[in-house]
């Protein structure tokens, strides 16, 4: 496409914006459950094997978020759920992609770790988080096993979930290195991921049928 097409500036600033400077990029995946049963409507967190209970998440492989964002999602379902060869026909896992929300937090690196991070070459303000909102349909437990990242999956309510933070508020404060403690980040990145559901689901149920066929 040459590049004086407006179709070409759209594409690139828009679809395929470019890298942030400075910023680690990390997708946190967002799970509701919709089998039908005592999980429905519940949401995936994950024990990761410091302890600390939080959704499914990973880097973002490469630099392009566009091209890479479907592959850094698969990937991180295969390494931290175990979805992945056989065992993605014993759990027929189905997922229905709800949202994709950029840049939908930041957590900032204190002086300490900008400069230890600046060393050592990495991107020294922080990190960002990406957001994926999917609806799964399928087995309720993971093959999660000693290959995965994470020790145990949990389908939780938001009291629960907000239970489970809590219960690792200890190992979450030992962790060094960012501007705001990372046990009131991590509280506070669930309650906004949950109010972005919400709101989700509002717009679902006001919208218009006939026109949503239209699209």
């Amino acid at each position: 496409m040459p590049e004086h097409e407006a179709n070409y500036y759209f594409l690139k600033r828009f679809l395929h914006p470019k890298p942030y400077a400075g910023y680690r990029q990390s997708i946190v995946n967002l799970l509701v459950n919709r089998n039908k049963g005592s999980n429905n409507g519940k949401f995936l967190l994950i024990e990761e094997p410091s302890g600390v209970w939080f959704f499914p998440k990973g880097h973002l492989i490469g630099t392009d978020i566009m091209s890479s964002f479907f592959e850094s999602i698969s990937q991180n379902l295969e390494k931290e759920l175990g979805l992945r060869g056989m065992k993605i026909f014993e759990v027929k896992p189905s997922f229905t992609q709800l949202s994709y929300i950029f840049d939908f937090e930041r957590q900032k690196y204190n002086s300490v770790r900008q400069l230890d991070e600046k060393t050592k070459g990495n991107p020294s303000k922080g990190k960002i988080y990406h957001l994926a909102v999917m609806e799964y349909k399928g087995k309720d437990d993971f093959p999660i096993n000693e290959n995965c990242k994470v020790l145990e999956s949990k389908w939780v309510s938001k009291e629960e979930g907000v239970s489970l933070l809590k219960s690792t508020n200890e190992k979450l404060k030992s962790s060094k290195g960012f501007a705001e403690e990372s046990s009131k980040f991590y509280r506070r990145f669930f309650e906004k991921v949950i109010i972005t559901h919400q709101e989700l689901e509002i717009l679902r149920a006001n919208e218009d049928p006939f026109q949503s066929r239209l699209l």
